[in-house]
């Protein structure tokens, strides 16, 4: 059976390194393909009871005294927890030493697997920290994930995490979202921003912008008792916007949830606790950029505007 492939990837830094109308997926970043039938958002149909394996074949470049099983464990428990989201997981059977990734030619297997060589992890993801491979349906409806991790990058299973090392723990939370069908964030903060540096874990926790994107894909009673905010971002031409990164900040300053405006300038950003919030505008210029997101599939030929200030309202 062949299937629609599509990968994100977590980038590697070497420093402390048809959519209108007011529709509840259309905010944050969700993984997204164009279709003949239209857009369609790649997640599981059912995030329910996902079962996921890892190859505890360890790779050269991982270190440290927990097991990738703790490790993994406790990543995908970040997301378990969540009270706001309909979704948990249940880990399968070890594999063994042999088996890898699918494709999309999927086995059904959903694969953790850190013993890759340099040369098939390069052609697939160049110099990613890791990257999520999902095989989905027409219709957008996920049947097999594999999360592989980059065989070049030196990794740690430590609880602490060595300065000199990348947490193994954050880089699998990170693709646990793509996994479910997050893209990436704007928020430097966030579990699903595009990168991380080495020594630092802080990625393992949950950011509230996950935590509201996840629920708008799998939402709980809980997540649609929580207010939202929508409206349009229009230079003083009044022409749309398309990229801007629209992000909702809370009475302490604080982001609490983003997303990227359609090329129409909609944006809509639901599951946001009570509270006053202001929404802030920016362009899609650094640190985070139009390569950090898969909209290029989604909305093709459309360059986002960038000849902008942060404006806040």
């Amino acid at each position: 059976m062949k299937m629609n492939m599509l990968k994100r990837t977590l980038g590697f830094v070497a420093i402390i390194g048809m959519l209108s109308g007011v529709d509840p997926l259309s905010g944050y970043t969700p993984l997204r393909d164009l279709k003949s039938s239209g857009i369609v958002y790649i997640k599981w149909p059912s995030a329910g009871g996902i079962t996921y394996r890892i190859n505890t074949t360890v790779g050269a470049n991982v270190t440290g005294a927990r097991t990738l099983g703790q490790v993994f464990s406790a990543s995908f428990g970040a997301w378990d927890a969540l009270t706001t989201a309909d979704i948990s997981f249940v880990q399968g059977a070890n594999t063994d030493g042999s088996t890898t990734y699918s494709g999309s030619n999927p086995d059904f297997v959903n694969l953790l697997k850190t013993n890759i060589s340099d040369a098939d992890f390069l052609a697939i993801a160049g110099d990613a920290l890791g990257v999520t491979i999902n095989a989905y349906t027409d219709n957008g409806a996920i049947v097999d994930s594999d999360i592989l991790f980059n065989p070049g990058v030196l990794f740690s299973t430590e609880v602490d995490t060595p300065t000199t090392r990348t947490d193994l723990q954050s880089v699998a939370t990170h693709e646990i979202g793509h996994l479910l069908g997050l893209d990436h964030s704007s928020i430097l903060s966030a579990t699903m921003f595009p990168s991380i540096g080495e020594g630092l874990n802080y990625a393992r926790v949950l950011s509230t912008d996950e935590v509201a994107g996840i629920g708008a894909l799998y939402p709980t009673a809980e997540y649609l008792s929580r207010g939202a905010i929508s409206g349009t971002v229009r230079l003083t031409s009044n022409s749309a916007v398309y990229g801007a990164l629209v992000v909702a900040v809370n009475a302490e300053g604080q982001p609490v949830a983003s997303t990227i405006t359609d090329p129409g300038g909609y944006y809509f950003i639901g599951g946001l606790p009570a509270g006053t919030y202001t929404v802030l505008a920016e362009p899609m210029d650094r640190p985070f950029t139009f390569n950090n997101v898969g909209l290029s599939q989604v909305f093709p030929g459309k360059v986002p505007v960038t000849n902008f200030t942060t404006r806040f309202r």
